[in-house]
């Protein structure tokens, strides 16, 4: 997870630092780890985005049906919880993803990624 702060910041060691310690400082004020399904429950009935499989990198995929997407402003303190459950769960299922291809790479005695 480092070097995607590493190479955001092409190397420079201190703005490096800062994007990490804004992101740490981030977490700990949003918790975005603790929005669950049922805080989002109402939106995530409606389909309007849900994922759907891998690509064929092994990525998720985010589907988004854009026709359905209004205004919002009345309810967006819920779908600010749902963005935020909607990259937690992306991060998970990417974690998830590459466990089990180091794990398949362990069995098969390769390295190769």
């Amino acid at each position: 997870i480092y070097a995607r702060y590493i190479r955001a910041r092409v190397f420079r060691f201190e703005q490096c630092k800062a994007m990490l310690w804004n992101s740490i400082k981030w977490r700990l004020a949003i918790k975005p780890a603790s929005v669950t399904i049922d805080d989002i429950l109402v939106v995530a009935k409606k389909d309007h985005v849900f994922f759907h499989e891998t690509d064929k990198m092994g990525n998720p995929v985010v589907w988004v049906n854009v026709q359905f997407h209004l205004d919002y402003s009345d309810k967006l303190p819920l779908y600010q919880k749902f963005v935020l459950f909607m990259m937690e769960e992306g991060t998970r299922r990417v974690n998830q993803l590459l466990t089990k291809m180091e794990e398949e790479q362990a069995a098969s005695g390769t390295n190769d990624p």
